[in-house]
């Protein structure tokens, strides 16, 4: 079996979903269509080659609890009136 290659490109577009979205690692997989484990190490590793700043942004927002995230999901949905 062939190991899917994944872009530079993607894997920016993989940061770019979480920083718009809050969403997990497992959302983020879902959107994308690639393993969850994959999505976790674009991030974790190849993001910080490509982009440090990118990575930066990216890890403060997957530091936060996945609960809370839920609920700024929901506060962006609803215009921040929470």
């Amino acid at each position: 079996m062939r190991k899917a290659r994944y872009s530079d490109d993607f894997v920016v577009r993989e940061a770019e979903h979480i920083l718009s979205t809050y969403a997990t690692y497992k959302q983020t997989s879902q959107t994308v269509g690639a393993p969850i484990s994959t999505v976790g190490w674009h991030i974790k590793r190849r993001l910080y080659r490509i982009d440090p700043c990118l990575h930066q942004q990216v890890m403060s927002i997957i530091s936060i609890p996945w609960r809370q995230r839920i609920k700024m999901q929901e506060q962006d949905i609803n215009g921040g009136d929470q």
